[in-house]
């Protein structure tokens, strides 16, 4: 290793160490600050959130010029792969502190919520486990890395504790089923700080000893299991709010299906989205009308789960636009609103919907509703109609590509790649969207591993390739011959 490579490598993980620090501290306060019912705890944390955020770009920044210069190999390579993804994790980890503060915030005007004995347990084990873990990095201690992923059990335990207890309040006092689902969405958001501290430490142990290690959040089926009590169904709840399903085990009949949750109601949606995951299938979560429509065409759903009343662009809106498109036609969608009149259920079907549930609903019911949608489905995905841009033509039902009428030998991952791209031109893409639609959403790559694809579909492309363009700091984009909007 040469002098400057090894003064870089030392710089980039003090600035990672400082970062760490920071993200720690948010962490403390969310924590702490949600035991306590702290008032104004969101708005703290939001105040420190625009820092974490310039330096994860300047690190990640950092990480590329290193490698650009150096060109590092084998360890080194290795280190730099490590700092990457840290990064990546503390970032998610302070978004997640945000949240934590947000359900806090909402929590806080409801004193005679009780808050279970053991949310304190909790916040301090995910707390101790990120420590744990970054000190793990620091010491270069691979042991000391593998008891980190070890706490995550414990960690999992007590959220499931959690949503039993908020199962229990909402049985009790459907008068506090609002700050229980809150309480519901901030325990979430602690377990997956700890999903993430694994996640570092995980890559603790990749640095030191080279091997890609990845928990599992499915039990090993040689485990003992114990069939979880059924709480009973809720029967008396405000409107907006659905009754409780029962935790279970995952049910993997429509396993690996994709559902696209439209709800702008956060709690609400989490309470689906944990409910759905539960049940095997693959879910995504939007919270406004735009952001839905977009991951209609990104995700390539099986089914939309939307409700009627969303900001920006509603529910019958997105169902035409959704029914127009050629890429999303086929997509199954289940309205899922508070409105229940006969004329609303009509302008639902009017516009393509497949199925209406009215709030408030049973879990349970909605569940067999969706699975009664899907066996509708003969597979996992349809293909849709050819794509054409700019000479560039991608026919998804053949899997060919065509450039001024040449064929062109892409991977399947470059062949994604350019699929999710070509279908919104001007549209601007993340690494982390393209890993989903070209990789797949459970692809254990990191971000950038998307830059390699990138370059070798523009070398494919030929006289081409500037149309795939890079937007820094961002992603990329397939330019849009209107224009970029």
């Amino acid at each position: 290793m040469s002098i400057h490579l090894e003064r870089d490598l030392d710089a980039l993980e003090q600035d990672l160490l400082a970062q760490s620090a920071l993200v720690e501290e948010m962490i403390r306060m969310a924590c702490h600050g949600l035991c306590a019912r702290k008032l104004g705890l969101s708005e703290e944390l939001q105040a420190r959130e625009p820092e974490i955020n310039r330096r994860e770009v300047l690190i990640e920044e950092e990480c590329l010029k290193i490698l650009a210069l150096h060109q590092p190999v084998a360890v080194d390579l290795r280190r730099v792969a490590t700092v990457l993804k840290t990064n990546a994790d503390l970032e998610r980890i302070a978004d997640l502190a945000v949240n934590v503060g947000e359900r806090n915030d909402a929590i806080a005007s409801y004193p005679e919520l009780p808050l279970p004995d053991f949310l304190d347990r909790m916040a301090e084990a995910v707390i101790a486990m990120v420590r744990d873990a970054l000190d793990a990095f620091v010491e270069l201690d691979a042991a000391a890395a593998r008891r980190v992923r070890r706490q995550d059990d414990e960690i999992d335990n007590l959220n499931r504790r959690v949503i039993d207890r908020v199962y229990e309040i909402i049985r009790d006092s459907p008068h506090l089923v609002e700050p229980a689902l809150h309480l519901f969405s901030a325990s979430r958001h602690i377990e997956r700080i700890g999903d993430h501290a694994t996640n570092i430490a995980e890559d603790v142990i990749y640095l030191v000893e080279g091997e890609i290690a990845r928990h599992r959040r499915d039990p090993s089926p040689m485990a003992p299991q114990q069939p979880p009590a059924e709480p009973p169904v809720v029967t008396a709840y405000p409107a907006n709010y659905p009754t409780a399903a029962p935790l279970r085990t995952a049910d993997r009949t429509m396993a690996k299906a994709k559902i696209l949750v439209v709800e702008d109601d956060r709690s609400l949606a989490d309470v689906l989205e944990y409910n759905l995951r539960q049940d095997g299938y693959e879910t995504y979560v939007a919270y406004d009308g735009q952001d839905g429509l977009n991951q209609s065409k990104l995700r390539s759903p099986d089914l939309v789960v939307l409700d009627l009343m969303l900001p920006i662009i509603d529910g019958l809106e997105i169902c035409r636009r959704i029914r127009a498109d050629p890429v999303t036609k086929k997509q199954l969608v289940l309205m899922l609103t508070a409105k229940g009149e006969e004329t609303d259920q009509v302008a639902g079907f009017s516009v393509g919907v497949d199925d209406y549930v009215a709030k408030p609903f049973s879990v349970r019911v909605l569940l067999e509703r969706i699975k009664a949608l899907l066996r509708r489905v003969t597979s996992p995905t349809q293909p849709g109609d050819i794509l054409v841009s700019q000479g560039v033509l991608v026919d998804r039902e053949r899997h060919r590509v065509t450039a001024n009428e040449e064929v062109l030998d892409l991977t399947p991952s470059e062949f994604g790649l350019l699929e999710a791209l070509i279908r919104q031109p001007g549209r601007v893409f993340s690494r982390s969207e393209l890993i989903d639609a070209a990789l797949g959403g459970d692809s254990l790559v990191l971000e950038r591993t998307i830059d390699v694809h990138v370059r070798a579909l523009r070398k494919k492309l030929g006289d081409h390739a500037d149309l795939v363009e890079t937007v820094r700091g961002v992603g990329y984009r397939f330019r849009d011959p209107a224009g970029v909007r």
